[in-house]
């Protein structure tokens, strides 16, 4: 039936960052990929759009690394890049962890430019951030609109 569309079964998994009246809490890596993993019965592909300031490769990014390269090996968390950019070395955590896919953004197609001397796909926008890492890997891993 093609009224059922792609993904009829899918499940959508939300996971509150924000507790009570604070700020947001980082839940770590493993509260977070079990919340998500359901014992291997959940989603195999995570989409973060949140960041933090750490230090180069902090003990957040080991953690994170540890569980999607350990129990949750199949699990794929794709996480912006953050909206920090104009210079080098402007990606954070979790998106300059080592095992998590991030992705930057790039300016739109000719017909939805705007006035900020955009110039097209062929180049990121302005606030999108960029890397290296500080210890020299390539971050973003894609860039798209």
């Amino acid at each position: 039936d093609k009224g059922q569309g792609i993904a009829p079964d899918a499940k959508l998994h939300v996971f509150d960052m924000k507790p009570g009246n604070g700020g947001m809490s980082d839940p770590g890596a493993k509260r977070l990929f079990a919340s998500i993993y359901n014992n291997g019965n959940g989603a195999k592909v995570h989409n973060g759009s949140w960041g933090r300031s750490g230090r180069p490769y902090s003990s957040h990014c080991q953690d994170w690394d540890g569980s999607l390269s350990g129990e949750y090996e199949d699990l794929l968390y794709v996480v912006s890049a953050g909206n920090t950019g104009g210079g080098a070395r402007t990606v954070k955590n979790p998106a300059d962890c080592k095992n998590t896919f991030t992705v930057g953004c790039s300016q739109s197609i000719e017909e939805d430019l705007d006035s900020r001397n955009d110039m097209g796909l062929g180049y990121r926008t302005s606030w999108s951030s960029r890397g290296p890492t500080y210890d020299g890997r390539t971050k973003p891993d894609n860039v798209a609109p």
